[in-house]
Parts: structure tokens; C-alpha cells; sequence
């Protein structure tokens, strides 16, 4: 299906297999259906989605030599295995939502972009047998000096019914940017353990040089800014049983260049 120096011409799973998916899931008699895709790149999955007989939907991407038993394990939740990972791209709705690969003005391009029509999982996305929630956000300042740093930190809570990890995303937005700027940019991460009814801090340090923006160099400007916290991205159509949290800095001071920090 795809491969090295083998580009595909479409999202369209290859060859009889989504009628073998129908056809399966016609012959299920009401039991579920897990679909397992493993695939290097998104596949239009859209009639799997919109099916009840499909219970579940695994990216599984080419994974190693114990897959099939990694894979079980996951899917039965043997030996405490519970499903933490997360989309590491934006998966498209359509063809329509893909760009020319000649296009490298980044307009429309990943998550940071994104925003016109909802993808059909946005980046960071990804499921748990668990469920968590967010509380407490706490910034170091709401005032910042240009060249200042900003401690960040939040409480996540395991309120579901297992153990699981929780992979907790830091997303930052430019509120008043004198330059074209993404929407949001993840700008950390953690993958914390958290057991059942357990809640665990995790904290962050968002530097003066993840604020910067590019206009011939890497150039610090004051204004407001949003940070978000959370297990998925802000504002998502498809979410996540569980929320994110944000607040506002300000940073002060005159623009000047990042090296000069």
C-alpha cells in the first residue's frame, strides 16, 4: 500500500478491504468489530467510524515483531495494558483536507493550521480505557519580563474505572503577534501513570524561546498570550472524555531579539 519511493494517489483503503470490512461487520450478528490498521500514513475510514458495528478503530502503524501479541494484551486489557498512545499527526477527513505537496507555504498544513473544516482526529488524539480530568492550573506569573521563563503546572486526576497514563499536552497561543503565527503550538508534554481514583502534578517550564517568532530571526515581542492544558487540543469537534484547561500571561517589555536573552 505505501512504501518507500511508492506514493499513493488517494486515502482509500487498498484493494477489496473495505468491503471486506462491511462484509465482516454484516456478518457479525451484532457483536463488534475491532478494526486494526497498520499503515504508515491516514486512510479514509469514515464508514468505519460512522458504523456501531465497528467497536473500536487501532492505529496500530508499523509496529515490531511482537505485534500480535502487544496487540492482544491491549485489546483484552490483560497484565493492566490500557491504550495511552496519541495521534502524532493531523488524520484528514478527505482528500480535500490534504494539500499539494508543492505548497510549502504551511497554510492549512498541521495541526497548528487547521481550522476551516475539522479533521477526522486532530493530532494528540487517542482513546483510554480510563478517563481523566483536569483541575487546578497554576502560572508562576501573570506578568513576565520579555526574557522571562513561566512555570506551569496542573493536577490530572484518574476518575474512570482502571489504571492508565495519560499523555498531557501544553499548547500555547500568540495572542497579539506581529507576524502570521499558528493558532496553538504544542509546546510540551508528559506521559504520567496515574491508578484509578489517584490524581498526579505535572509542571512545565515554557521558556522565552518557545514564545519567540520568526521575522528574519528569532525575534521576542510583548503581549498577551493563552496557554492550554490538557489531554487533546483546545475547541475540537471530536473530544476526548475529559477536559482542558487555560489562562492568560502577559509578558511586558520591548520586542528585541531572542539572542539578546
Amino acid at each position: 500500500m505505501e512504501s518507500e519511493s511508492n506514493d499513493r494517489k488517494d486515502l482509500s483503503l487498498p484493494g477489496h478491504q473495505l468491503d471486506l470490512l462491511q462484509s465482516s461487520v454484516a456478518w457479525a450478528t451484532g457483536r463488534p468489530v475491532i478494526l486494526l490498521l497498520f499503515n504508515a500514513g491516514p486512510l479514509d475510514i469514515s464508514w468505519a467510524k460512522e458504523q456501531d458495528g465497528v467497536g473500536a478503530i487501532v492505529a496500530c502503524f508499523f509496529p515490531a515483531e511482537t505485534t500480535g501479541l502487544a496487540v492482544a494484551k491491549m485489546l483484552v486489557g490483560a497484565e493492566g495494558a490500557n491504550p495511552a498512545g496519541r495521534l502524532p499527526a493531523t488524520w484528514p477527513a478527505g482528500m480535500d483536507q490534504v494539500p499539494p505537496i508543492e505548497n510549502y507555504t504551511m497554510i492549512g498544513r498541521t495541526y497548528r493550521y487547521y481550522g476551516h473544516e475539522a479533521p477526522m482526529y486532530p493530532f494528540g488524539y487517542g482513546l483510554s480505557y480510563t478517563a481523566f480530568q483536569y483541575r487546578d492550573l497554576v502560572v508562576s506569573a501573570d506578568q513576565v519580563p520579555i526574557c522571562g521563563n513561566l512555570s506551569i503546572s496542573a493536577v490530572v486526576e484518574n476518575v474512570g474505572s482502571r489504571d492508565g497514563e495519560e499523555v498531557v499536552q501544553l499548547y500555547l497561543h500568540w495572542g497579539q503577534a506581529s507576524v502570521p503565527m499558528p493558532r496553538w503550538q504544542l509546546v510540551g508534554f508528559r506521559r504520567l501513570p496515574i491508578r484509578q481514583g489517584q490524581a498526579a502534578k505535572v509542571a512545565f517550564l515554557l521558556s522565552f524561546s518557545q514564545r519567540a517568532v520568526w521575522d528574519g530571526q528569532w525575534w521576542l515581542e510583548p503581549g498577551t498570550f493563552t496557554v492550554f492544558v490538557g489531554g487533546q487540543q483546545p475547541f475540537q469537534e471530536v473530544r476526548l472524555p475529559s477536559n482542558v484547561l487555560q489562562t492568560d500571561f502577559h509578558v511586558f517589555g520591548d520586542s528585541r531579539s531572542a539572542s539578546q536573552c
